[in-house]
């Protein structure tokens, strides 16, 4: 059986007891909340929570400058 890396990208906020999966690619300033199950890759900037993760916000908005 062959097992995936997990890809983790920059600044990521993972609390307590989070599980991340082989095969999951987690993208810049992710936050992973307590107790979550990571089964699938995630976007850049998203707020997960439960098992089987679910996205629940953004974590910063774009400004209109940038």
């Amino acid at each position: 059986m062959l097992k995936a890396r997990c890809e983790v990208m920059s600044g990521l906020e993972r609390t307590q007891n989070a599980v991340i999966l082989n095969g999951t690619r987690i993208d810049n300033d992710a936050v992973i909340a307590t107790g979550a199950r990571m089964v699938r890759s995630i976007s850049e900037m998203e707020i997960l929570t439960g098992v089987a993760a679910n996205r629940i916000g953004v974590r910063f908005q774009k400004s209109k400058s940038q």
